[in-house]
């Protein structure tokens, strides 16, 4: 799955084991929990979970999180 036909809403970073989101261009603390495990999933309706591994993510330590809507 892919970010194409998607409207990023919030994009979250899990680096180093702090969790950071970026909301209306805004640096934020989120502490809600640990990504580790997440997969893609539907949170509601229209919202959607699609999580970007890059490289290095054998040990988890940076995860991008982007909850977005189909456009």
């Amino acid at each position: 799955m892919t970010l194409q036909n998607y409207k990023i809403n919030y994009a979250v970073e899990w680096k180093n084991g702090k969790m950071e989101w970026w909301k209306d261009g805004r640096l934020e603390e989120w502490n809600i929990g640990v990504l580790e495990y997440w997969r893609i999933g539907v949170m509601e309706e229209w919202s959607v979970f699609l999580i970007d591994y890059e490289s290095g993510m054998k040990s988890c330590q940076t995860v991008i999180l982007y909850i977005a809507h189909r456009t």
